[in-house]
């Protein structure tokens, strides 16, 4: 009776409208369609061809297979494709001549090269008139096999870096690793990863309570200063926990090494970052001395994660000297925190100096 069933089954092949999904353990899994093209052509001759095109590309030559692009409603900026092969899982070993009816009605080959116990792979043919996803589906739908999947190319991404504890980085890659109700609030640091990680000339200065200077997974520039001795190296205030990893953390946020198996990744690991410390109670000449020394010692950038009560005309002109004259007269980039600690108001900095660059978080 089964195989009766079977073959009444597979009389009347199955009409088809375009289809944005696959089975996975009795789900459908959604795809959304790209603009792209997985295409082979006549002319291929390598063993497992295949070309990306963008759709609607003219050739001369005769295309032969063609499925769309698509992507994962997980990750928009990347690209999956449909080749010309699907796999099918046997529910029972002894259930090959069902396998071998199907791809005969559907003009697929049965490829040789198992891997897997019960898997097999196979192919479409010039006759075929289906692509891959709809086979899969076709065959999966039909109630004789356990699984049936399309093979996909590119929905394996590799990390763009291999730090440790990158994966909990939901700032610069956000998978949704806290909620997927959160997924893709992020920095997009991949894709700007891909591009640059910054460069050994750019030098940001970090100034706060001091950074460890000797922290095994920071790009430390060689020299720091101490607004207190006027004098490098900078200093930390390990009598007080709060500050004295304050500027550490902020620094491994700008420049912790990148793609060396330990912590976190910075955001531009490649730019090294100069410590300018000041003290527990910084006052106003403090501040001034921090800038003057970053503006008149090759840095580039000064990142600032604190705030001020209330303006100081002194300080604002601080920083426009740094602005001016940093970078032999190009300035320096000046950012600041907006605020911190949820306070209802604009940092005082950030609100009187409306050159600098504010930041905000979440």
């Amino acid at each position: 009776m089964k195989r009766l069933v079977f073959i009444l089954s597979i009389l009347f092949p199955i009409l088809l409208s375009a289809q944005n999904y696959y089975w996975y353990r009795g789900n459908k899994i959604y795809l959304e369609t790209g603009n792209k093209e997985y295409v082979i052509y006549e002319s291929d001759t390598i063993p497992q061809p295949y070309r990306i095109v963008s759709k609607n590309k003219g050739t001369q030559d005769k295309i032969i297979y063609r499925t769309p692009s698509y992507k994962s409603p997980k990750d928009s900026t990347n690209d999956i494709f449909i080749t010309n092969k699907f796999n099918v899982k046997l529910k029972h070993s002894n259930d090959s001549s069902i396998l071998q009816q199907m791809a005969t009605l559907y003009h697929v080959e049965i490829l040789s090269d198992t891997v897997l116990p019960l898997w097999h792979t196979l192919q479409c043919t010039r006759l075929t008139q289906y692509n891959a996803l709809e086979l899969a589906n076709i065959f999966y739908e039909s109630g004789n096999f356990a699984a049936a999947e399309p093979e996909l190319m590119g929905v394996v991404q590799p990390a763009c870096v291999n730090d440790t504890y990158f994966s909990q980085q939901w700032n610069l890659k956000n998978t949704g690793q806290y909620g997927l109700e959160y997924e893709g609030i992020d920095i997009n640091f991949c894709e700007a990863h891909s591009i640059t990680s910054g460069n050994e000339d750019i030098v940001i200065a970090v100034v706060d309570w001091g950074i460890d200077l000797y922290h095994y997974d920071l790009n430390i520039y060689p020299l720091s200063y101490n607004t207190v001795t006027n004098s490098s190296p900078s200093k930390m205030h390990l009598d007080h926990w709060e500050k004295s990893y304050h500027g550490t953390a902020c620094a491994g946020v700008i420049s912790a090494i990148g793609n060396n198996e330990l912590g976190v990744v910075g955001v531009s690991p490649s730019c090294p970052v100069m410590s300018i410390s000041f003290p527990l109670e910084p006052t106003t000449n403090d501040i001034v001395r921090a800038f003057r020394h970053a503006a008149d010692n090759n840095c580039s950038i000064i990142s600032c994660s604190w705030h001020t009560y209330e303006p100081i005309e002194e300080f604002d002109d601080a920083i426009r000297y740094t602005m001016q004259t940093g970078r032999s007269g190009l300035g320096c980039v000046v950012v600041f925190a907006s605020g911190n600690d949820n306070f209802p108001f604009v940092n005082d900095v950030a609100d009187y100096v409306p050159e600098i660059i504010v930041v905000g978080s979440i």
